[in-house]
């Protein structure tokens, strides 16, 4: 059901109506989830998203050099007239290092192991917030809708 909205929206957006009412729907959500990516109240939590973010941009620094240290390899390992050729012990020490940081083991399950505090505090704080919207609604609500299927959205997240 949300998808088929959203989906009709880009739709509308494509075929000449107005594109900024997107931008400021977007802008609106973004509003809205901001507080429970960026916690106020925990300076801790805070710098877990600051040093998510941090690994995040390091990352993708490391993912740029990877490539450029392999070719300072291959240049320096290269045969040049009247040069000899020697081992770059201390380039083939970095891109090691720097293929360790990049694959699974390196930086992105650092950046995992700091945000799951953060995911942790979001799916609390969001949690908690249905349950007391649920229990706000009157009781002619609760009476006339399907339990089961609003359990099954609050589960999942989502409305199919």
């Amino acid at each position: 059901m949300e998808y088929h909205r959203l989906s009709t929206e880009v739709a509308g957006q494509q075929n000449g109506m107005d594109p900024k009412s997107g931008l400021q729907r977007n802008y609106q959500r973004v509003k809205l989830l901001l507080p429970f990516v960026w916690p106020a109240s925990s300076f801790v939590l805070q710098l877990r998203v600051v040093g998510a973010l941090t690994l995040l941009v390091l990352g993708r620094v490391v993912n740029l050099y990877v490539p450029i240290y392999y070719k300072r390899i291959v240049d320096h390992l290269t045969a040049r007239a009247g040069v000899t050729i020697s081992v770059p012990f201390g380039l083939i020490l970095m891109y090691g290092f720097l293929r360790l940081l990049q694959g699974n083991a390196g930086l992105n399950n650092l950046r995992q192991l700091v945000w799951i505090k953060v995911t942790q505090y979001t799916s609390k704080k969001m949690k908690v917030r249905v349950f007391e919207h649920l229990h706000s609604l009157s009781l002619h609500w609760h009476l006339n809708r399907q339990t089961g299927a609003t359990l099954r959205i609050m589960d999942r997240g989502y409305v199919q």
